[in-house]
């Protein structure tokens, strides 16, 4: 396997960080972004998406917001801590 290809376990990991995220946000628009976020990753999963694409709607839709150096981030730590 690929060392920097990211995983299903990556995913869900990156989904409960963000939980958590959301829970502390200080501004309502904050805890839309990432809501929008991550809001396909379990569904992708069941569906048998490759993580590497669920990623890059993510990826796509943080763009969106102006703000997806927080999910690079977090794909970045994900991957160096499994």
């Amino acid at each position: 396997m690929n060392s920097h290809i990211l995983t299903a376990a990556d995913l869900s990991q990156m989904l409960g960080i963000a939980l958590i995220e959301i829970r502390a946000a200080e501004s309502l628009e904050r805890a839309q972004l990432w809501a929008d976020v991550f809001h396909n990753v379990p569904g992708g999963l069941q569906r048998g998406i490759e993580p590497e694409e669920i990623y890059a709607g993510m990826l796509g839709r943080a763009k969106r917001w102006g703000d997806s150096v927080w999910l690079e981030r977090q794909r970045e730590w994900a991957i160096r801590h499994r």
